[in-house]
């Protein structure tokens, strides 16, 4: 998000694609809530794959988190919900919105599946058809009076639309000179995505770390913090192959991977080290040597790592 100014305002907003030019609608009526919090809500769903629009969804595991951007288009204190359907009656067949209502209507509930899938099928027809119109108006093939009314509002509104390149393209406009320039971060870019690791961080359980004889060691609040914890201090008791360290990393860093492994139960320990979640019922069992590596008959065949 760029606005920071009305980033902790209400009102409208889109999530936009910026290859395709396609975005997503949706409003901020509560006040409890603000923009900020819903850019950081969408975007952890689509990070995670979880995001309840399936078409917004599969665009981004496309085109990657680089290809989008959270933007405020109006600021507004009332009448919220009234301005988002406007922007819907309008726009609604160039966006990802799989409804066209800003307050769900009966027939979009769970129990009506059925609905849903006609209704997307009936929008899907509709710009199959209305496309090629559009682009024929475009290019002065035909004029947009003597396009059926049915498609008319549509292509008179892509008309007006200005793309987020503004028109340039790789046939009109040299874009040599940016070749080998890697893309500018701006500092409110860095800061949003401070603000969003710490939010993540405090939504996290509490974890728990034992050493590989099952005995309690300390609280993390996430496994970020962990990770972030062993670049600075080398006091956990780690276990390891051998003395022999990586090269790209320093041994006495833990990684992320690895602690959500454990705490999923997929596997026993991370460098000797056993994660919980702080009220996990996944029991906890000291490791044996071959724990650690399936060569080792016992400890004294692995290296304990401890700070020089």
């Amino acid at each position: 998000m760029r606005d920071l100014i009305n980033q902790k305002k209400r009102g409208i907003y889109s999530i936009q694609n910026l290859k395709t030019g396609r975005y997503y609608i949706g409003s901020v009526s509560s006040e409890k809530s603000c923009f900020k919090v819903r850019c950081i809500q969408h975007f952890s769903r689509l990070n995670a794959g979880t995001h309840e629009n399936s078409y917004l969804q599969r665009s981004f595991n496309k085109h990657k988190e680089v290809n989008f951007r959270f933007q405020i288009i109006e600021v507004l204190e009332k009448d919220i919900l009234e301005a988002e359907q406007k922007y819907l009656d309008s726009f609604f067949e160039e966006t990802y919105n799989l409804n066209p209502f800003a307050t769900k209507p009966p027939c979009y509930s769970t129990s009506s599946k059925e609905t849903r899938i006609k209704q997307l099928a009936s929008r899907r027809k509709f710009t199959d058809k209305a496309f090629p119109l559009f682009y024929k108006v475009k290019n002065g093939e035909i004029l947009l009076e003597s396009v059926s009314k049915e498609y008319r509002k549509f292509i008179a509104a892509r008309l007006k639309h200005i793309p987020w390149n503004k028109g340039l393209t790789k046939e009109n406009t040299d874009f040599s000179y940016l070749k080998g320039v890697s893309k500018t971060i701006t500092p409110a870019f860095k800061q949003g995505r401070i603000d969003m690791g710490i939010t993540q961080r405090k939504k996290s359980k509490p974890i728990n770390v034992y050493d590989y004889e099952g005995n309690f060691i300390k609280t993390f609040r996430s496994a970020s913090d962990v990770v972030d914890y062993t670049r600075e201090h080398h006091d956990l008791p780690l276990i390891l192959k051998s003395e022999k360290g990586r090269i790209e990393k320093p041994y006495y860093q833990l990684e992320i991977n690895n602690i959500l492994k454990v705490l999923r139960g997929a596997q026993k320990q991370h460098k000797g080290l056993i994660f919980r979640y702080k009220g996990s019922d996944i029991p906890i069992i000291p490791l044996e040597p071959k724990d650690i590596f399936v060569f080792r008959k016992s400890f004294d065949q692995c290296y304990f790592y401890k700070k020089k």
